[in-house]
């Protein structure tokens, strides 16, 4: 990458993270049913076309989803060459990596958690971002699959994708919850989940450090692995 280059990227995830933080600061001060994409821009100081470069709608502004990251861990993913030596466990990593994926950089968790259990609503954008991609993170768990000698036909490999990216997605929406209710709540959005050029390693203890999650975690791996064994 050139300098050139690089000054461009560092600019556009200034703007990222200046137009998520103005939004967050809007909703926690004055509700997020009283923000409009119109404000979060002035106060931004960008216009409402620039706003859409970055985002979705002020939701998705307000709890810092942006999603830039997901189609290239999609494609990371599907493109390794490496088979996954515990399926289980790797599905689940790149389930929770993907999800980091679509969180803005250095986002509070703190205050991105106030304002979602305040306005329920925003925690199942969250959820409906990852749902929506369910066909897709299925197409992509089952060509890594395809790697192992694991199966006896395809039909096989494809029903096990599937149960492992649909019991993944139901876990991470139970252990967010439980997450966001517990006190041992970390500083940022990334204490909590992996970032995306983290180097994950194969092994439980790569997972979050954070005690809630990693309990829960532990415990729904150790069951998946019997449900697919």
């Amino acid at each position: 990458m050139s300098a050139e280059q690089s000054l461009r990227e560092r600019k556009k995830q200034q703007t990222l993270i200046a137009l998520h933080t103005t939004a967050l600061d809007l909703a926690l001060q004055q509700g997020p049913e009283t923000v409009t994409v119109q404000k979060i821009a002035d106060s931004a100081n960008v216009s409402v076309r620039t706003f859409f470069n970055y985002f979705e709608s002020k939701d998705d502004a307000i709890i810092g989803i942006c999603g830039t990251a997901t189609g290239e861990l999609l494609s990371e993913f599907s493109q390794s060459t490496t088979p996954l030596a515990d399926p289980v466990l790797e599905v689940v990593k790149f389930i929770w990596e993907f999800g980091s994926g679509s969180i803005v950089p250095g986002s509070s968790f703190s205050r991105r958690r106030k304002v979602m259990l305040d306005n329920p609503h925003l925690m199942e954008r969250v959820f409906d971002r990852v749902a929506h991609l369910e066909n897709r993170l299925e197409a992509t768990v089952n060509t890594r699959l395809a790697l192992t000698t694991l199966f006896a036909n395809d039909g096989e490999r494809q029903d096990t994708a599937h149960v492992l990216v649909n019991t993944s997605i139901g876990m991470l929406k139970f252990t967010v919850r439980k997450a966001f209710e517990s006190a041992d709540t970390p500083g940022t959005a990334q204490d909590a989940f992996p970032h995306p050029q983290s180097d994950l390693c194969a092994q439980e203890t790569a997972l979050p450090d954070w005690p809630t999650v990693q309990k829960i975690l532990g415990t729904y791996i150790d069951i998946l692995r019997k449900l697919i064994s």
